[in-house]
């Protein structure tokens, strides 16, 4: 998406004002603020902001008869109508002149999926409207699921649940347990403490008998009835009879681990033994490997049974995600920890008493110190203080043994030198978000720890006066000064909402 307008658009839009206010939302603001992460938000925020200001140098009386001013961020046009957030984090509709024509009584709007969005009030209680507010389902239930395939689950009262479609009918069918979303037409429900699988029109495909079924994997159902596990097809078919003894919840590569007669192995769809029964342990396959357990070491094979690392581990820890996103796996012998590559090659060398990969990096640790390398396994802090966070937005926050906090970057660079003060809410999970790290500093007059922001740069954008923070999302955070009462504040500290509960 373009930051800039040609001059060329902007002289045309000049004399089209309604024209220009769809156009520039249709534009630029297609897309729903609750889909993207923090980064895409704050630009679409951004986008907003230099857009309003647009308006307001190119068609003045345009901008000055709108409400454009008040906007944070704006979504898709429907019917000549947008909800809109406002600065005040409050929503709204606006007409294609910008002007508001409603308020919205809702705490948050979520991601709009086929033109509805569930909403929820400030007492916490859900319903859906469509994108120019209209209440499609009323906002008057405590629970509700997420809109897929054009059906929303919803519990109505104790013991009595069903579903709602995109038009706001609630269908025929009821269930007394937990509901599951539609995926493929298809959804997992139970009814009288057993579960089953439905289709949009109630019908049971597979029968409310089982203890457990596992997500749907290579158009496989696998079920579980007291001890045993078989599995079903999609059309409610048994492939496999409830007889194995132990399983995991997925065919993978067209394989399923399975434990019959006190051993592993893998079978196929058909039933028929693939790889044989002759492992302690075994895992799903992902990327042709999968974690197997002989005679207490630990190892990986192929779907051809192949053994691609050797069985010579104590442990491997099958953090699968984290292997697709680094291509190295942590592994220990002999008491001692390092990092492997999918071959089993040594990267670091088993040296350290554990290793935890907390987002872009993998933190280290030795005789109570913590160190981080790279996703690649290179050294990029040393092995000398006294906690590590987990890596966001490219810093990651670090701790010396003078309990004094600092943010480094992905290549190890320190921001502040160990300026501040670790206080709890310093600590806290993603303390470094929307551009903003959380920092410390000890009012020794009150002992009390006040808290701030911080930018990318190191820079001090917001002083340390609060008594209690969040960190920022959506591009504002939720603040105390002094009482028990919280307060919004934006990017650059401004109070925008419930601001007479700010003591300064």
């Amino acid at each position: 998406m373009k930051n800039k307008i040609s001059s060329a658009v902007l002289l045309f839009f000049i004399f089209t004002g309604q024209l220009y206010a769809q156009e520039f939302c249709k534009e630029l603001f297609v897309r729903s603020a609750r889909q993207a992460d923090s980064n895409k938000i704050i630009a679409a925020h951004n986008t907003t902001l230099e857009i309003i200001e647009c308006l307001k140098k190119t068609n003045g009386e345009f901008y000055k008869n709108s409400d454009a001013g008040k906007i944070f961020y704006i979504g898709k046009f429907s019917d000549k109508k947008a909800i809109v957030q406002l600065n005040t984090k409050k929503y709204a509709v606006v007409n294609d002149q910008l002007r508001i024509v409603q308020e919205l009584p809702y705490e948050r709007i979520l991601s709009f999926v086929d033109d509805r969005a569930i909403v929820v009030t400030k007492e916490r209680f859900c319903g859906i409207i469509d994108r120019t507010g209209k209440e499609i389902v009323p906002a008057a239930y405590k629970y509700m699921g997420n809109i897929i395939e054009g059906m929303v689950w919803v519990h109505l009262a104790y013991n009595d649940r069903g579903y709602f479609n995109l038009q706001g009918q609630l269908q025929p069918f009821r269930f007394n347990g937990l509901l599951g979303n539609f995926n493929k037409g298809l959804a997992v429900v139970t009814h009288n403490q057993k579960k089953g699988i439905i289709n949009k029109k109630g019908e049971w495909v597979i029968p409310a008998e089982y203890d457990e079924i596992g997500t749907e994997s290579e158009e496989i159902f696998i079920v579980k009835k007291g001890s045993r596990f078989g599995a079903f097809d999609r059309n409610g078919k048994l492939l496999i009879p409830v007889q194995y003894e132990d399983a995991s919840f997925h065919f993978k590569q067209g394989l399923w681990a399975v434990k019959k007669n006190g051993s592993y192995g893998y079978i196929d769809k058909t039933g028929k033994t693939v790889i044989p029964f002759v492992y302690q342990s075994a895992t799903s396959f992902y990327a042709d490997r999968a974690k197997v357990q002989k005679n207490y070491r630990y190892g990986f094979i192929n779907v051809k049974g192949e053994v691609v690392v050797p069985l010579e581990y104590d442990q491997i820890e099958s953090l699968w995600n984290e292997f697709f996103k680094t291509g190295l796996e942590t592994a220990s012998k002999n008491g001692k920890h390092g990092l492997i590559d999918k071959m089993g090659k040594p990267i670091t060398g088993f040296i350290y008493d554990y290793i935890v990969l907390k987002g872009g990096i993998w933190v280290v640790s030795n005789n109570g110190l913590k160190g981080a390398t790279d996703l690649s396994g290179r050294k990029i802090i040393e092995t000398a203080y006294k906690d590590i966070g987990e890596m966001n937005e490219g810093f990651c926050l670090v701790i010396n043994n003078n309990n004094k906090m600092d943010y480094f970057d992905i290549k190890g660079k320190p921001l502040t030198n160990f300026r501040y003060d670790i206080a709890p809410l310093a600590a806290m999970p993603d303390p470094f978000r929307n551009g903003r790290g959380i920092i410390s500093v000890y009012d020794t007059e009150n002992r009390i720890p006040l808290y701030g922001y911080i930018d990318a740069t190191g820079k001090e954008v917001i002083p340390a006066r609060f008594t209690y923070v969040r960190s920022f999302s959506d591009g504002f955070a939720d603040v105390n000064a002094g009482s028990n009462y919280s307060f919004t504040i934006d990017m650059s500290g401004n109070c925008v909402d419930r601001c007479e509960n700010d003591n300064q």
